[in-house]
């Protein structure tokens, strides 16, 4: 989160991070990666001066950490949203959503799903309760 702060893509938006002391053991280059791909989507999609939230969580059968910004996406296109070469962002884009699916399904043991809610858009990941500790 620290590290796309001042990245050109954040510009007037604030990126907030939340969430209790937990480690998480899985692999951490695909995990920066699939956390890269929500945040700077969610940062390219939403409001300037409006703000990205990151939060995280222990729940009951594992961990959750959601990617949460201001607006909310047309149900046509959600239906698309983890397909290969789908954006609405032009051409040459459309691999990043369905390549962070694949890494946390295939090869983090978790889910990746989209999840609406009023004027929000949110994506969570799912790990399983043998990725996480709450030292």
């Amino acid at each position: 989160v620290e590290q796309l702060r001042d990245q050109p893509v954040s510009r007037g938006r604030k990126l907030l991070a939340d969430g209790p002391g937990i480690r998480v053991f899985t692999d951490p280059k695909l995990m920066r990666h699939v956390l890269s791909n929500l945040i700077v989507n969610a940062l390219e999609a939403s409001p300037a001066s409006s703000s990205v939230q990151v939060s995280w969580d222990i729940e009951p059968r594992g961990f959750r950490i959601s990617v949460d910004n201001t607006g909310s996406i047309a149900s046509e296109v959600a239906l698309q949203l983890f397909k290969r070469y789908v954006s609405t962002k032009g051409d040459d884009r459309g691999l990043g959503l369905y390549m962070a699916k694949v890494f946390v399904e295939n090869y983090l043991g978790g889910r990746l799903v989209y999840e609406p809610l009023p004027g929000i858009t949110r994506f969570s990941i799912y790990l399983p309760e043998s990725a996480v500790s709450s030292r």
